[in-house]
């Protein structure tokens, strides 16, 4: 198809003086298999770098300026990478100048348009890169595998053609040909990503209309469109026939066995795998979803978001279920509406069903998840081996058949991972079924112990462990005590005990003399589950533990000991409150009460309170229906807590952590995100709100509802921003400072809204590159020296920090490694309220840094740049010292850069358009949060750093997450 023309010149490259081949016909037929259009479109200035994150291209496009073009579709401004063949839409949902290179395009990135005159200059910088040997030298080994990065520069060349330079065009696919793949491989590598995203088209195309002709109409289409080049042609071709079924409403084949009776409710339950599943998702369900998965609940405010979540649940859960050996688990729900977990209800009698149609190759709604598969392939499959696997693995409709299989491959005894034929499966599981299915439940959880895979023994015991008659308890004792199997039981046992407590005291005594005899001499990394016994601080504490779960360790006397220590047992303290709060919920919380108001240590109180706040109990409701009043008995211990503003190491208060503490017990789990959001905001005004809080409920009071944006009239709100307007950049910190919280909820509400993008304040948008003052507080424990430290960088408080100021400080503290080593400078915009950057200046190395509540964070930053020493040491000239800036916005993505020192040298990044292009979107109106992190070492101190790190691990759990 596009062989000849394309190939003509690439088979003998042209001396690179020479003038190139012409290849516009070749060029043309690809622009014609849909090439984006690029009429009126803008060539834009960004870092290369940010370009697709082409690893294979890194060095090749080292020194170009842009990277694609910007252009409105509809209406919409949208986004075309260089060699990328579908459109883009900014990356960020609310607000601009999110990270990457679409946040610095799109209101957020640098008010300098691109020129066409800077295509021309990138693309002839790209044509010498490619045709110089040593910028070209890693794309061309191992060439046959770079083959799809060599493919998106010859989509370039033809969009250089598409945009009228055809010289430039023809010499790129020239320099493209010249460096060893093949020319057939390179071109079909274009035509492979064509295809690849018109197929994804019309995959998401089906799953949105469910439509089985407009399916099959595309997918002919497509076949007839790439006869060459496209590595699932072969695999379409075997889907597009199973299809054409579908749309012909050709009906699916009767699942029936000789000699076996199947039974008329699985009989409808097959039938319902092949409708449309008409579950529907409700706010409940989602953010149950969120939470089990450990998905920020922030997320489902955005629709995008909302509905790819939506999407996950009903094409795994909702549309298919699989959960391991569903033969011996609790079966699904009685009113289950997925026809797989009715299936799931019968039990043994499913698996005749399910061998019926093992081999049914009707299609269904549900999606093969597997992800797309690999375009590589081993080198002796043969095509059709190769058509086999690209299918399996192909984003498609799965069978009936294949949903089976995976039915029964996931509940017989003995299966892992290797794939079996559909006839294989099916005789299995009669075999099975057969042999088995007058067999109790206890009786079948026997067989999987004996019989089953390493995992499915695992999760055999973890059944048996919950089952409440005797003689499963008998059984389970006797095969925890068995054979070697205490160690490797903990997570069964802990279940075990906490279901029948002081009836397996005796149980208990013998596992504990097993499990001590077992674990002697055993490295703990090396056992299933070893960590449980190494995070609670050993064997002894492990079982001490335990014990509380039986009632052989009195709950009272342990936990007011540890109330009592000279030194905190954080770990100890988590440990002991994770047994208690299953045994006795009730008894926990008091507990724990009594225990942090009694505690002379103020560290020690919040460890106890910590607990409380995280620990997963019966009475720490998600969403209670209306605030809960406290426990007349808590109240005592709430009073004591509340007068105690002893600090705490991180720089918080007893007092306030207490006040948290009672807030989200009482108000629920959702509360989290409000506090969190206001704490973003003014963490001094909301620790303020919640100590006012705490206060009124011991007195027998009912607080007022928290502070709310909605909580701000229109004409209060309009006030707020006529201060804004009127005062100076400088004064802006002070005016937002006299705000109440509300209103500064309220105006960030506001601030972030884009429908007020033009009308926010000028003096805003010059407030908030302004540094201000280092604070007292748990960032800054030494205000006064911070100061001195920024004035002695040149950059004192009230500067304003634009992209060169910025580079220049970079640039000192890299001259100046060896005495500036171990220090962390931080810039952090304020949330929504461009007050300016609020400082941190940190020298990790002096004994009072540890006070700060970054300094966890600051080790693990300076952990980082020491292994950038040990990557680098193989250079011919070793730096002597590094600074690393890692910076990003509140939803782009994190970007670093390294400057080196090296014989007395500074050398900056090749490119540090990213860093200008993140400080420069500062000046758009409705620019994101930028925060920015600045480390220093010098080489001498690189252990130095490792072991600060080490050390602050071995202390316990640190916290990297600011």
């Amino acid at each position: 198809m596009l062989g000849s023309p394309l190939m003509a010149g690439g088979q003998e490259p042209a001396p690179a003086a020479a003038k190139a081949p012409d290849f516009s016909t070749g060029f043309q037929q690809l622009i014609s298999l849909g090439l984006p259009p690029l009429k009126d479109a803008e060539w834009i200035t960004a870092s290369a770098n940010e370009n697709g994150d082409d690893y294979e291209l890194r060095e090749v496009l080292e020194g170009l300026k842009g990277g694609g073009w910007k252009m409105q579709v509809e209406g919409k401004a949208t986004f075309l990478g260089m060699g990328a063949v579908d459109l883009s839409e900014p990356a960020d949902t609310g607000g601009s100048g999110g990270g990457g290179l679409l946040g610095n395009l799109f209101g957020g990135g640098s008010k300098k348009k691109g020129k066409a005159g800077d295509l021309i200059a990138d693309a002839t910088k790209l044509i010498a890169n490619l045709n110089n040997a040593g910028k070209s030298e890693k794309l061309r080994e191992n060439i046959e595998y770079r083959a799809d990065s060599l493919g998106k520069l010859l989509i370039f060349a033809a969009q250089l053609h598409q945009t009228g330079h055809p010289e430039e065009a023809n010499r790129l696919a020239t320099a493209v040909f010249s460096l060893g793949a093949s020319p057939e491989t390179v071109i079909d590598t274009a035509v492979n990503q064509l295809a690849a995203r018109d197929l994804n088209r019309v995959t998401e195309a089906f799953f949105t209309s469910h439509d089985w002709t407009a399916y099959d109409r595309d997918l002919k289409s497509l076949i007839a469109r790439y006869s060459r080049g496209w590595d699932h042609l072969l695999a379409a071709q075997m889907l597009q026939p199973v299809v054409a079924k579908r749309a012909a409403n050709q009906p699916a084949p009767k699942p029936e066995l000789r000699g076996i009776p199947l039974k008329p409710e699985a009989l409808a339950a097959l039938e319902a795998t092949l409708q449309v599943g008409k579950a529907t998702i409700d706010d409940e369900a989602l953010n149950a979803f969120a939470r089990e998965n450990q998905i920020d609940p922030s997320y489902l405010k955005n629709p995008r978001y909302r509905q790819q979540l939506i999407e996950m649940m009903t094409q795994s859960g909702g549309s298919r279920s699989t959960a391991a050996l569903w033969l011996i688990q609790n079966p699904p729900a009685a009113d289950a509406t997925n026809p797989w977990d009715q299936l799931k209800r019968l039990n043994m009698d499913a698996l005749p069903a399910l061998a019926a149609v093992a081999a049914d190759d009707t299609l269904t709604y549900s999606r093969n998840n597997r992800g797309g598969g690999s375009r590589y392939f081993s080198s002796s499959e043969s095509p059709a081996e190769r058509a086999v696997k690209a299918y399996r693995d192909m984003d498609r409709p799965l069978t009936r058949g294949e949903l089976a299989c995976q039915l029964i491959e996931s509940t017989l005894p003995g299966t892992g991972n290797e794939t079996r034929e559909a006839d294989t499966l099916a005789q299995a599981a009669l075999e099975f079924w057969k042999t088995n299915r007058n067999k109790s439940r206890l009786e079948l959880i026997q067989v999987f112990l004996a019989d089953g895979s390493e995992q499915q023994k695992f999760i055999a015991l973890d059944v048996l462990a919950t089952m409440p008659d005797k003689t499963a308890r008998t059984a389970f004792e006797a095969q925890v005590l068995a054979d070697n199997q205490a160690l490797s039981s903990l997570d069964a046992v802990t279940t075990y005990l906490t279901l029948h407590k002081a009836e397996a005291k005796e149980f208990f005594s013998r596992f504990s003399t097993a499990l001590k005899s077992q674990a002697e001499g055993v490295d703990l990394d090396r056992i299933r589950n070893g960590y449980q016994i190494r995070r609670d601080g050993g064997l002894d504490k492990f079982l001490r533990k335990l014990s509380i779960l039986v009632g052989g360790e009195s709950p009272r006397k342990l936990v007011l000991d540890l109330a009592k220590a000279e030194k905190t047992d954080a770990q100890q303290i988590r440990t002991v409150g994770e047994a208690l709060a299953k045994s006795s919920p009730a008894e926990f919380i008091a507990l724990y009460l009594e225990a942090a108001a009694s505690s002379k240590r103020a560290e020690t109180s919040s460890a106890f309170l910590q607990m409380l706040l995280t620990s997963d109990h019966p009475e720490q409701e998600e969403k209670p229906d209306a605030p809960k009043p406290l426990p007349p008995a808590h109240i005592p211990y709430w009073k004591t807590l509340l007068a105690n503003d002893s600090t705490l190491p991180d720089g918080g208060t007893l007092r306030n952590v207490a006040a948290t503490t009672m807030e989200r017990m009482l108000q629920g789990e959702e509360f989290q995100a409000t506090y969190f959001e206001s704490y973003r905001l003014d963490s001094a005004a909301t620790d303020a709100v919640m100590v006012a809080r705490a206060l009124e409920r011991v007195e027998g009071k009912e607080p007022g509802p928290f502070p709310n944006a909605t909580q701000v009239s229109a004409a209060r709100m309009n006030d707020l921003v006529g201060q804004a307007k009127a005062a100076k950049p400088e004064d802006i910190p002070a005016l937002v400072k006299g705000w109440s919280l509300a209103e500064k909820l309220a105006f960030k509400a506001w601030r972030t809204d884009p429908a007020n993008k033009d009308m926010i304040p000028a003096s805003m948008i010059a407030s908030r590159k302004r540094v201000l003052p280092p604070e007292d507080g748990p960032r800054n424990p030494a205000a006064a020296k911070a100061s001195e430290t920024l004035t002695s960088l040149g950059i004192p408080p009230g500067t304003t920090l634009d992209a060169d100021r910025l580079l220049s400080l970079v640039d000192k503290l890299a001259a100046e490694a060896k005495t500036r080593s171990g220090l962390l400078v931080s810039f952090y915009g304020s949330d929504g309220l461009d007050t300016g950057f609020t400082t941190q200046v940190l020298p990790c190395f002096d004994p009072d840094s540890k006070k700060s509540a970054a300094f966890a964070m600051a080790t693990y930053s300076m952990y980082t740049v020491s292994s950038l020493f040990e990557s680098g040491s193989d250079s011919s000239t070793p730096p002597e010292g590094m600074v690393l800036v890692n910076f990003g916005s509140s939803s782009g993505r994190s970007q670093h850069l390294t400057w080196t020192l090296a014989n007395g040298t500074v050398t900056a990044p090749a490119d540090t358009t990213p860093l200008r292009n993140a400080m420069t979107a500062l000046d758009q109106p409705d620019a994101q949060t930028l925060y920015l992190m600045i480390s220093v070492l010098h080489r001498e101190d690189t252990a130095k750093a490792a072991n600060l790190r080490r050390a602050l691990n071995s202390e316990g759990d640190t916290d990297d997450s600011e």
